[in-house]
Protein backbone atom coordinates (compact mmCIF):
# COMPACT_ATOMS: atom_id res chain seq x y z
CA UNK A 1 0.00 0.00 0.00
CA UNK A 2 1.17 3.68 -1.15
CA UNK A 3 2.85 5.44 1.65
CA UNK A 4 0.44 8.36 3.31
CA UNK A 5 1.54 11.87 1.76
CA UNK A 6 1.62 13.12 5.38
CA UNK A 7 4.50 10.66 5.73
CA UNK A 8 6.36 11.94 2.50
CA UNK A 9 5.56 15.57 3.57
CA UNK A 10 7.33 14.80 6.95
CA UNK A 11 10.72 13.08 4.65
CA UNK A 12 10.61 15.32 2.50
CA UNK A 13 11.13 18.85 4.43
CA UNK A 14 13.45 17.08 6.59
CA UNK A 15 15.81 15.95 4.10
CA UNK A 16 15.30 19.08 1.97
CA UNK A 17 14.37 22.30 4.39
CA UNK A 18 17.80 23.18 4.25
CA UNK A 19 17.98 23.37 0.64
CA UNK A 20 14.31 25.39 0.51
CA UNK A 21 15.75 27.91 3.10
CA UNK A 22 18.48 28.60 0.80
CA UNK A 23 16.63 29.20 -2.48
CA UNK A 24 14.80 31.90 -1.15
CA UNK A 25 16.22 35.71 -0.51
CA UNK A 26 14.02 36.49 2.75
CA UNK A 27 12.71 33.17 4.59
CA UNK A 28 10.55 33.99 7.18
CA UNK A 29 12.56 34.30 10.84
CA UNK A 30 10.08 31.67 12.04
CA UNK A 31 10.78 28.69 9.78
CA UNK A 32 13.48 26.07 11.37
CA UNK A 33 16.31 24.93 8.98
CA UNK A 34 15.34 21.71 9.33
CA UNK A 35 11.97 19.90 9.72
CA UNK A 36 11.17 17.46 13.35
CA UNK A 37 11.27 14.13 11.61
CA UNK A 38 7.90 13.45 13.59
CA UNK A 39 5.67 16.51 11.75
CA UNK A 40 2.55 14.40 12.00
CA UNK A 41 3.05 13.49 15.73
CA UNK A 42 1.90 16.81 17.14
CA UNK A 43 -0.36 17.13 14.34
CA UNK A 44 -2.93 14.42 15.10
CA UNK A 45 -3.18 16.26 18.75
CA UNK A 46 -6.60 17.21 18.81
CA UNK A 47 -6.68 19.52 22.71
CA UNK A 48 -10.07 18.91 24.10
CA UNK A 49 -10.02 22.83 25.68
CA UNK A 50 -9.41 25.44 23.58
CA UNK A 51 -6.13 26.72 25.15
CA UNK A 52 -5.33 30.62 23.80
CA UNK A 53 -2.20 31.53 22.58
CA UNK A 54 -0.67 34.59 21.21
CA UNK A 55 -4.11 36.55 22.26
CA UNK A 56 -7.33 34.75 20.95
CA UNK A 57 -5.68 32.21 18.73
CA UNK A 58 -6.14 28.89 19.73
CA UNK A 59 -4.28 25.91 19.20
CA UNK A 60 -7.08 24.41 17.67
CA UNK A 61 -6.86 27.84 14.89
CA UNK A 62 -3.14 27.48 14.61
CA UNK A 63 -3.58 23.62 13.89
CA UNK A 64 -6.30 24.35 11.22
CA UNK A 65 -3.35 27.39 10.24
CA UNK A 66 -0.49 24.31 9.63
CA UNK A 67 -2.95 22.20 7.88
CA UNK A 68 -4.22 24.66 5.54
CA UNK A 69 -0.30 25.42 4.69
CA UNK A 70 0.45 21.91 3.87
CA UNK A 71 -2.55 21.64 1.69
CA UNK A 72 -0.92 24.62 -0.28
CA UNK A 73 1.74 22.42 -0.34
CA UNK A 74 0.47 19.82 -2.27
CA UNK A 75 -1.44 22.33 -4.63
CA UNK A 76 1.05 24.67 -5.70
CA UNK A 77 3.19 21.13 -6.38
CA UNK A 78 0.30 19.78 -8.54
CA UNK A 79 -0.25 23.01 -10.52
CA UNK A 80 3.43 22.97 -11.96
CA UNK A 81 4.18 19.39 -12.10
CA UNK A 82 5.04 17.32 -14.92
CA UNK A 83 2.83 14.43 -14.60
CA UNK A 84 -0.79 14.40 -13.69
CA UNK A 85 -0.59 11.44 -12.18
CA UNK A 86 1.51 13.38 -9.57
CA UNK A 87 -1.58 15.64 -8.60
CA UNK A 88 -2.20 15.28 -5.10
CA UNK A 89 -5.96 15.49 -3.69
CA UNK A 90 -6.58 15.88 0.02
CA UNK A 91 -10.08 15.03 1.05
CA UNK A 92 -12.13 14.39 4.59
CA UNK A 93 -13.37 11.16 5.72
CA UNK A 94 -15.21 10.22 9.17
CA UNK A 95 -12.17 8.54 11.13
CA UNK A 96 -13.01 4.02 12.14
CA UNK A 97 -15.52 4.30 14.48
CA UNK A 98 -15.90 8.34 15.00
CA UNK A 99 -17.87 11.13 13.71
CA UNK A 100 -14.94 13.13 13.57
CA UNK A 101 -13.51 13.75 10.03
CA UNK A 102 -9.65 13.64 9.45
CA UNK A 103 -7.53 14.86 6.18
CA UNK A 104 -6.03 12.17 3.53
CA UNK A 105 -3.84 13.85 0.90
CA UNK A 106 -3.33 10.76 -2.24
CA UNK A 107 -1.52 10.99 -5.67
CA UNK A 108 -3.63 10.57 -8.02
CA UNK A 109 -1.40 7.07 -9.24
CA UNK A 110 -2.23 5.71 -5.88
CA UNK A 111 -6.27 6.40 -6.33
CA UNK A 112 -5.90 5.01 -9.44
CA UNK A 113 -3.87 1.64 -8.76
CA UNK A 114 -6.20 1.33 -5.62
CA UNK A 115 -9.56 1.57 -7.58
CA UNK A 116 -8.09 -0.41 -10.57
CA UNK A 117 -7.53 -3.09 -7.68
CA UNK A 118 -11.00 -2.95 -6.20
CA UNK A 119 -12.73 -3.43 -9.57
CA UNK A 120 -10.58 -6.75 -10.56
CA UNK A 121 -12.07 -8.51 -7.18
CA UNK A 122 -15.64 -7.22 -8.07
CA UNK A 123 -15.02 -8.18 -11.45
CA UNK A 124 -13.91 -11.60 -10.37
CA UNK A 125 -16.80 -12.37 -8.14
CA UNK A 126 -19.47 -11.38 -9.93
CA UNK A 127 -18.67 -13.68 -12.46
CA UNK A 128 -19.61 -16.40 -9.62
CA UNK A 129 -23.21 -17.73 -9.28
CA UNK A 130 -24.93 -16.99 -5.92
CA UNK A 131 -23.51 -19.60 -3.34
CA UNK A 132 -21.03 -21.00 -5.46
CA UNK A 133 -18.24 -21.58 -2.56
CA UNK A 134 -15.37 -23.12 -4.77
CA UNK A 135 -15.86 -20.82 -7.31
CA UNK A 136 -16.01 -17.63 -4.62
CA UNK A 137 -12.39 -18.91 -3.46
CA UNK A 138 -10.88 -19.58 -6.66
CA UNK A 139 -12.15 -15.57 -7.73
CA UNK A 140 -11.15 -14.66 -4.61
CA UNK A 141 -7.48 -15.62 -5.32
CA UNK A 142 -7.28 -14.67 -8.75
CA UNK A 143 -8.62 -11.31 -7.90
CA UNK A 144 -5.86 -11.13 -4.97
CA UNK A 145 -3.23 -11.83 -7.87
CA UNK A 146 -5.08 -9.21 -9.68
CA UNK A 147 -5.30 -6.48 -6.97
CA UNK A 148 -1.47 -6.81 -6.48
CA UNK A 149 -0.31 -6.36 -9.66
CA UNK A 150 -2.18 -3.24 -10.28
CA UNK A 151 -0.93 -1.69 -6.60
CA UNK A 152 3.05 -2.74 -7.50
CA UNK A 153 3.05 0.57 -9.34
CA UNK A 154 3.24 2.46 -6.21
CA UNK A 155 6.23 2.15 -5.05
CA UNK A 156 8.03 3.01 -8.34
CA UNK A 157 5.67 5.68 -8.44
CA UNK A 158 6.38 7.02 -5.20
CA UNK A 159 10.21 7.20 -6.08
CA UNK A 160 8.88 9.00 -9.27
CA UNK A 161 6.86 11.25 -6.95
CA UNK A 162 9.70 12.10 -4.41
CA UNK A 163 12.50 13.09 -6.59
CA UNK A 164 9.45 15.32 -9.12
CA UNK A 165 9.23 17.06 -5.13
CA UNK A 166 12.42 17.70 -4.46
CA UNK A 167 13.49 18.94 -8.23
CA UNK A 168 10.76 21.79 -7.99
CA UNK A 169 10.90 22.81 -4.60
CA UNK A 170 14.52 23.10 -5.71
CA UNK A 171 14.05 24.91 -8.72
CA UNK A 172 10.40 26.50 -8.25
CA UNK A 173 10.51 29.56 -5.85
CA UNK A 174 6.52 29.33 -5.43
CA UNK A 175 6.83 26.01 -4.26
CA UNK A 176 10.13 26.79 -1.57
CA UNK A 177 8.13 29.73 -0.32
CA UNK A 178 4.87 27.47 -0.04
CA UNK A 179 7.21 24.76 1.61
CA UNK A 180 8.60 27.19 4.27
CA UNK A 181 5.33 28.61 4.78
CA UNK A 182 4.07 25.47 6.29
CA UNK A 183 7.60 24.84 7.99
CA UNK A 184 6.67 28.37 9.91
CA UNK A 185 3.36 27.06 10.61
CA UNK A 186 4.40 24.19 11.80
CA UNK A 187 7.36 25.97 14.09
CA UNK A 188 4.71 28.09 15.29
CA UNK A 189 1.89 25.32 16.38
CA UNK A 190 4.90 22.74 17.70
CA UNK A 191 5.93 25.96 20.16
CA UNK A 192 2.25 26.95 21.45
CA UNK A 193 1.74 23.24 22.40
CA UNK A 194 5.21 23.55 24.01
CA UNK A 195 3.96 26.67 26.00
CA UNK A 196 0.96 24.57 27.01
CA UNK A 197 2.69 21.76 28.62
CA UNK A 198 5.19 23.74 30.17
CA UNK A 199 2.99 25.89 31.37
CA UNK A 200 2.45 26.28 35.63
CA UNK A 201 -1.59 25.07 34.72
CA UNK A 202 -0.93 21.85 33.22
CA UNK A 203 2.06 21.05 35.80
CA UNK A 204 -0.79 21.22 38.43
CA UNK A 205 -3.28 19.21 36.27
CA UNK A 206 -0.57 16.60 35.70
CA UNK A 207 -0.35 16.15 39.58
CA UNK A 208 -2.54 12.96 40.56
Amino acid sequence: MARTITFIAATLLALAATAFAAAQDDPPTTATATAPAATEAASAQEPVEEVVVRGRRTLFSLRREMQTARENVWEVFSAINSDDDFDIACTSAPRTGSHVKSRACRPQYADKATRQAGQEVARRMSACAPGDSACLEAAMQMATGDAQASLAIIPYMDKRLDGEFQRLAAEQPELATAILEYLAKQHEYDEAVRRREDSPASSTNAQP
